[in-house]
């Protein structure tokens, strides 16, 4: 599995040095926490008629959550989305575009 940035540079399976591992891992992660800040920011809540709170992320299908108050509804809907991302990583899914944050995934 490789996975590409908006720039279409790889940072895949390195086979390099531990250096160059920690590098490639690090580039990943901040790729992976910018995408999922920019879908934070595109999040949408309401509270319901049972005074609980319901918040989803438009355009990502199966991001969402229902919790009792906001802040928990916030944290439960970005464990739901850093889940729905590893599980589309995973099957090679394609992942939608967030402001300026993409992520594909191409064979290696």
């Amino acid at each position: 599995m490789e996975l590409t940035g908006k720039q279409g540079k790889s940072v895949g399976e390195d086979k390099g040095s531990g250096a160059q591992m920690r590098l490639g891992q690090g580039i990943i992660q901040g790729m992976l926490s910018r995408y999922i800040h920019q879908a934070m920011l595109r999040a949408k809540y309401k509270m319901l008629e049972d005074d609980s709170y319901f918040g989803q992320i438009p355009g990502l299908d199966g991001v969402w959550a229902n919790e009792r108050n906001l802040d928990k509804c916030r944290q439960v809907l970005q464990e739901v989305l850093e889940e729905w991302l590893l599980l589309k990583l995973r099957d090679g899914d394609e992942i939608p575009t967030m402001g300026r944050a993409t992520l594909q995934v191409r064979a290696a």
